[in-house]
C-alpha cells in the first residue's frame, strides 16, 4: 500500500514538472494561419451577377431614385446599389431651375410718370422701389425679388390693392439633374434613401416607382 502512494506522489510530481517546463501558448505565440494555405480575397460584383428584372425569373421592382444636384453623388449612390447585388443606370435630365419672384409693374410711357408711382408708392411705405432705366423693361418699376412665390404673390396683389398692375414673373436658370434607374426582386426595400442623405443631406431625393422592362 505504501509503494503504492509513492508511485502515485511521483506520478503527481511529474507530471506538475512536465506542465511548467513546457511553455504555454498564448495569442502572441499561436500562429494567425496556417502555412501553405492562400488569403482569402474578396472578388467585386460583376455585372453578369447584378439582378435585373430583364434578366431575372425573380419578380421584380423598378423604381427611379433622385434628382440628385452633381453626378458625382448619383455615382457613389448606384455603386452602393451595385455592392447590394442590383443593377443601376444613370440618366441626366436637363430643365430650369426657378431661382427667385420678381414683383413690378410693367414699363410706363416715361420716366416721369414712373416716378409719379414710385413717389405714390413710397407714402404708402412700400420699399425697395426701382425704376429699370434700360433694355426691354424700360421704365418698369422693380418692386422686389422673393425666394417664395406665395410671398410674391402677397405683394403682387398688396400693390394691386394700391390701385396698380403689378405683376411677378420668374426668374430662371438651366439646371442638370440626375435620376438613378435600378431594379430590386420584391420586397427587398434597398435602404436607398438612407444612403442617399448619407451622401449628400441636403438633396431633397425620392423614389418613384416605374415600370419595368423600360
Amino acid at each position: 500500500m505504501l509503494k503504492a502512494v509513492i508511485i502515485l506522489l511521483l506520478l503527481n510530481i511529474s507530471v506538475f514538472v512536465w506542465s511548467i517546463s513546457v511553455p504555454e501558448k498564448t495569442p502572441e505565440n499561436t500562429p494567425l494561419t496556417l502555412p501553405n494555405i492562400p488569403k482569402l480575397v474578396l472578388l467585386p460584383n460583376s455585372d453578369d451577377d447584378l439582378y435585373s428584372s430583364n434578366s431575372s425569373n425573380l419578380i421584380g421592382s423598378c423604381y427611379s431614385l433622385g434628382p440628385f444636384n452633381s453626378y458625382k453623388a448619383a455615382q457613389i449612390v448606384g455603386e452602393k446599389i451595385k455592392d447590394y447585388g442590383l443593377a443601376y443606370n444613370i440618366r441626366s435630365i436637363r430643365s430650369m431651375e426657378t431661382l427667385r419672384y420678381l414683383v413690378f409693374i410693367p414699363p410706363l410711357k416715361s420716366h416721369a410718370e414712373a416716378q409719379a408711382i414710385v413717389d405714390d408708392l413710397r407714402q404708402q411705405h412700400i420699399k425697395n422701389l426701382t425704376i429699370i432705366s434700360e433694355g426691354p423693361y424700360k421704365n418698369a418699376i422693380s418692386i422686389g425679388f422673393y425666394s417664395n412665390l406665395e410671398r410674391a404673390k402677397r405683394e403682387t396683389e398688396q400693390i394691386r390693392y394700391l390701385g396698380y398692375d403689378a405683376r411677378h414673373s420668374e426668374e430662371k436658370s438651366p439646371l442638370e439633374v440626375y435620376w438613378i434607374d435600378y431594379d430590386e426582386p420584391f420586397g427587398s426595400n434597398t435602404p436607398v434613401i438612407a444612403w442617399s442623405r448619407s451622401v449628400d443631406p441636403t438633396a431633397v431625393v425620392q423614389r418613384i416607382p416605374r415600370q419595368c422592362n423600360q
